[in-house]
């Protein structure tokens, strides 16, 4: 006998019979001339009630006997609301708590999320913020979930309007190391040459950090505006002492020297600048295959000559074989030998400067990564000219005497001329 309370309530159930097969059917019913043996009921569901006994679903029936299948089913008052959680657009991935009666809260929830089975009360959306995008406004809303209903929190996330920035450190050569903070906690590291897009609005400050040799450009804060690029220009200064004086500029020309650093002798010449070569070295190259032009080298070659020359790049002598690259400069002679002298307007090519002019004894050593090296030890005349209160270097003349340049000793311009 299968029996079902209430009386008016039509419960599906189905029997599996000994031996495997199944009976199905609805509500109370009575089953005769049935095989003795195991039976198992299973009781179908009812939209809003649900099965409320603890009554045996396995019953055993004896020759000549009866069982009895019961159970009692009770209208369902569990909740059963349901709930739409829905930022948009999805790209956006946006974060959102959800609160409500009892207790009830979610946290650390992102994108569409469906509740079911949800009580009756308040509910309420607090939507987060997402870099880039307008917050929904209201950005906390309350409404309010009937018994078995349902409601939908709908979050349009808005994207910002945005600009672009432009990071320009100078020289390049420095590969110089910056930090960008920015609106809502934005923060980059970066270096070099940079663009960056797709930045909102708002103000962005500038960290330059320091490099050896340079002077640090100061912090800059900016203002990016919609559709708008803005530039943070980052030049870096020599880090030499001000050439407030002739002798100055020859002692910033022995630091950069020493350090072997390009762009600080870069800083040093006039734009006039020359190196005067000498009769034998212009000689020593003449049917070369890269014979010298002129015997001097201009603002262009010179600083060709020490860019290969302080980057450790490797030379070419007049018969073709490769020189090693320097590897350190030295100079521990650096001596004056009178005073600095108006150049007479009749010296050519300097004579239309207003330069000044003297001489040094000097010993230069360029050393070779296989411990050789090329000493110079000569008197170079030395030209220099004064540029909006700034010393420049004008000319550097080689001076060749008797016994000055050896077997172990090279002239200056010798050594440059290896390394254009």
């Amino acid at each position: 006998h299968v029996e079902c309370e209430p009386d008016t309530l039509t419960v599906p159930w189905t029997i599996t019979l000994p031996g495997g097969l199944f009976a199905a059917g609805e509500a109370d019913t009575s089953l005769h001339t049935m095989s003795p043996g195991e039976y198992v009921i299973t009781w179908g569901a009812v939209d809003g009630w649900v099965r409320d006994d603890t009554n045996a679903t396995t019953l055993v029936l004896e020759n000549e006997s009866a069982i009895y299948f019961r159970s009692v089913f009770v209208e369902d008052d569990s909740p059963s609301g349901r709930i739409s959680v829905e930022p948009s657009p999805a790209c956006v991935d946006a974060p959102w708590v959800l609160s409500g009666p009892n207790g009830f809260v979610t946290d650390g929830s992102h994108g569409t999320v469906v509740f079911e089975g949800m009580e009756e009360g308040d509910y309420t959306v607090a939507w987060g913020g997402v870099p880039g995008w307008e917050t929904p406004d209201p950005d906390i809303v309350e409404q309010f979930l009937p018994d078995g209903g349902s409601l939908t929190f709908t979050g349009l996330y808005v994207e910002k309007a945005s600009g672009m920035i432009a990071v320009d450190p100078n020289p390049d050569s420095i590969g110089a190391i910056w930090h960008l903070d920015g609106p809502d906690g934005f923060a980059f590291d970066g270096s070099g040459d940079m663009t960056l897009g797709n930045m909102m609005v708002g103000d962005y400050t500038m960290v330059w950090t320091a490099a050896e040799n340079w002077i640090t450009p100061a912090s800059e804060t900016l203002t990016v505006v919609a559709d708008n690029t803005v530039t943070f220009t980052g030049d870096y200064e020599v880090d030499l002492p001000l050439a407030i004086t002739p002798d100055a500029v020859v002692e910033n020309f022995q630091t950069v020297y020493e350090i072997m650093f390009f762009e600080g002798y870069e800083s040093l010449l006039s734009a006039d600048h020359r190196t005067e070569v000498l009769p034998s070295t212009f000689d020593e190259w003449e049917g070369s295959e890269d014979p010298l032009t002129f015997p001097y080298f201009d603002l262009s070659l010179i600083t060709t000559i020490h860019d290969n020359m302080f980057n450790g790049r490797a030379g070419v002598d007049p018969v073709g074989l490769i020189i090693p690259p320097i590897d350190s400069i030295a100079i521990p002679m650096l001596e004056k030998q009178g005073p600095w002298d108006p150049v007479e307007g009749s010296m050519e090519y300097y004579g239309q400067f207003n330069g000044y002019m003297t001489t040094y004894r000097v010993l230069i050593n360029f050393n070779k990564p296989d411990g050789s090296r090329f000493q110079v030890e000569q008197v170079l005349k030395i030209i220099t000219v004064e540029e909006s209160g700034i010393w420049k270097l004008l000319g550097i003349i080689p001076i060749d005497y008797d016994g000055l340049v050896s077997t172990d000793s090279v002239s200056y311009d010798e050594v440059l001329s290896l390394y254009r």
